[in-house]
């Protein structure tokens, strides 16, 4: 294999005859046919290579399954889009890559610029059934024995990863979006708290206390989301950890001002438990306030109206204890279910408290998760927690 020349045009108007593709096949072929099948044969993903013209000369066994078709034989000569039965490839009399629809292909337009470096792109393919086929596609220029071939393989995303895909687009734009909307809101409200009337200048204070809601609930739209798109990232095992120092009686107020500021508990309802500790340990400071606002919401649910929600910090020779208390009492049928993805008391689609919850302890901060529900304790739940996250 020779050094890469320079890009090829490709005129996507002009073919190799059936006589011409039949020899660059047979010349492929013979460059080492001990070495070229058995190769292709055995990469599972889809791989053709092509002439310069983009027509196939040659389809491993994948890639005739994702085309459908009934023998190798059957895609020889055709572009790409012509052998995955491409609705675009048919627009046109001159086939693949020659219609208007053609011009927006990211498949064709990585194959057409392809130049001395592999492109990978992705695309979504309709065919005549009006299947979606959703393709990773890698393609490679080689120059061997003056002549000049494109590799492509291509690899069909499933659902699970199309899922993710989609699923990433939209925390980026839905983060944007709502952080936007709490920036103009908070530009808002300075340009009002300067107005004649306002509680700044001796006015309106009611006016000012819807202020600080809309405010309040604009920002906890943004942690809403970053908690979710997080959660989502720690399923697939790709929420990185950011260790610091965690004091426990800090973390109590950061923890008990977060539910009194969003007036998810009422004043006092969060309290200290007696002998509480103050505890100096490393850990991921934003995964545990996700671990322990899940806790306490729970317990908030939980709890008999009026009761108080208890928080206990203690330290042990293998880390730190802390525990969320609340004076309700779960059924046999709830605790036997509680830390499966799947199962939610509060009803469909909010079965990802407590799993979270144990996910993110156990997967992340290098703890565990237990609880205690009965008539003698009411309902405690204990993250225990090394010293120090070994990473």
């Amino acid at each position: 294999m020779s050094t890469f020349r320079p890009q090829h045009t490709v005129d996507l108007t002009e073919r190799k005859t059936e006589s011409t593709i039949n020899l660059q096949r047979r010349r492929l072929l013979s460059l080492d046919s001990q070495l070229i099948e058995p190769v292709t044969r055995f990469i599972r993903e889809g791989l053709v290579i092509l002439n310069t013209e983009l027509q196939i000369l040659f389809a491993n066994p994948s890639f005739i399954a994702l085309a459908q078709a009934s023998g190798e034989e059957e895609l020889i000569g055709k572009r790409i889009g012509e052998a995955i039965n491409c609705i675009n490839a048919t627009l046109s009399s001159e086939g693949c890559g020659t219609s208007s629809e053609c011009s927006a292909c990211m498949v064709l337009s990585s194959l057409v610029n392809l130049g001395e470096q592999r492109q990978d792109t992705s695309a979504t393919v309709f065919r005549k059934a009006k299947e979606a086929l959703h393709l990773k596609v890698s393609s490679i220029r080689i120059h061997i024995q003056e002549e000049d071939y494109v590799i492509s393989v291509l690899r069909p995303v499933n659902q699970e990863e199309r899922k993710i895909s989609l699923e990433r687009i939209f925390y980026h734009d839905i983060l944007n979006s709502a952080g936007v909307l709490k920036g103009l809101i908070e530009l808002l409200h300075e340009n009002y708290r300067q107005l004649p009337g306002s509680a700044e200048t001796g006015g309106n204070s009611e006016m000012e206390e819807l202020w600080n809601a809309t405010i309040l609930s604009s920002a906890r739209i943004v942690e809403e989301i970053q908690a979710q798109r997080d959660f989502s990232k720690a399923e697939r095992n790709e929420l990185a950890l950011n260790i610091s120092a965690i004091h426990t009686a800090s973390f109590f107020r950061e923890l008990r001002n977060w539910f009194t500021a969003y007036e998810l508990s009422e004043e006092g309802q969060i309290r200290q438990a007696e002998g509480f500790e103050e505890l100096a340990f490393s850990s991921d400071p934003v995964i545990l306030r996700r671990v322990f606002i899940n806790l306490i919401k729970n317990a908030l649910e939980a709890a008999p109206r009026g009761s108080v929600v208890v928080i206990d910090a203690r330290g042990n020779p293998g880390g730190v204890t802390i525990s969320v208390q609340n004076q309700g009492v779960m059924p046999r049928e709830v605790q036997r279910s509680l830390f499966r993805q799947t199962f939610s008391t509060k009803g469909s689609g909010r079965g990802f408290g407590s799993y979270s919850v144990k996910l993110l302890t156990e997967q992340y901060l290098q703890g565990s998760v237990s609880f205690l529900s009965d008539d003698e304790h009411q309902t405690i739940f204990k993250v225990r927690l090394p010293w120090k996250i070994n990473l």
